[in-house]
Formats: C-alpha cells, sequence, structure tokens
C-alpha cells in the first residue's frame, strides 16, 4: 500500500515572521543577520571593553589593584630619582626598557580600569550604571591620572 504525500508535507512551510525565505539554504531561511564587523580596531577595543563587568569599589579585586599600583609607583619614586642623580641606568639595558614597558602597561590598565569602578554618589547610594560610572570618572580624577600618565 503506497501512500501519496500530502499537501501539507510537500508544501515548502512559511517563513517565520521577521525572516526571509532563500532558495539558497536548505531549510529555505535566510541566516539571521550578523552582527557588522566594527569599522575600525579602536571600536573592537571598545566593545570588547564594554563587556568588562562592574566592579565595585569595596571589592578585593579593586584593592589588590591599587595596592599593585601603588607598589609601582613606589619603585619609580625609589628608579627614578637615583638614574637621574647617578646620570645612569640603575638596571642594565634590556631590564631598564622591561621595568618601564611594565610600568607603562600597569598605568594603563589602571586608567582603562576606572571607567568600570562603580562609586558611591552623594546620598551613599552605589552607582553601577556603565554611563554615569564613564561620566563621573570623566569629570572626577581623570585628568589627574592622564597628565600623571605621561612622563615628564
Amino acid at each position: 500500500m503506497a501512500t501519496t504525500p500530502t499537501a501539507a508535507h510537500s508544501a515548502p512551510s512559511p517563513a517565520p515572521a521577521g525572516r526571509s525565505v532563500s532558495a539558497n539554504s536548505p531549510n529555505g531561511l535566510a541566516p539571521p543577520a550578523a552582527d557588522p564587523a566594527p569599522s575600525s580596531p579602536w571600536r573592537a577595543v571598545l566593545a570588547a571593553l564594554n563587556k568588562l563587568p562592574i566592579i565595585h569599589p569595596d571589592s578585593h579585586v579593586y584593592r589588590f589593584q591599587r595596592y599593585f599600583v601603588l607598589s609601582a609607583t613606589i619603585a619609580q619614586l625609589i628608579v627614578v630619582p637615583m638614574e637621574v642623580a647617578f646620570r645612569a641606568s640603575i638596571f642594565e639595558s634590556p631590564y631598564d626598557t622591561v621595568f618601564d614597558a611594565c610600568l607603562i602597561i600597569i598605568y594603563s590598565l589602571d586608567l582603562l580600569l576606572h571607567f568600570h569602578v562603580a562609586y558611591h554618589d552623594d546620598l551613599g547610594k552605589l552607582v553601577t550604571d556603565r554611563a554615569m560610572v564613564r561620566r563621573h570618572y570623566l569629570r572626577g580624577r581623570f585628568a589627574i591620572d592622564l597628565v600623571g600618565f605621561f612622563p615628564f
């Protein structure tokens, strides 16, 4: 006994709302539209930075980061005056370059991290909204941190 396909099984099903039908794909539906590629590498970096979580100002991670930056600053406060006073490098040339590069990386990451640290407003409420955190940092300590970042 042979069965014949019914009209419901032989006809392609209609496309769900919001999806276009494509004759080239196996199921007749076009693949979902991919997010447009970032137009520049800086947009890709900013998109990655936006995925970082907001850090609580009283967390152990933030406290460790503050002590780490403080240690790097103290090391720089010892090394730089000695180099100026003795007109020579404390370390031999490759170590001096590595030391300077490490300090630049540490200070750069510190500058970027502050854009992700929540703060307490005037009423003592913790503010975790990304736009407000960025605005607070840009209007507050950003200028001081940026000036301190560049070597003079």
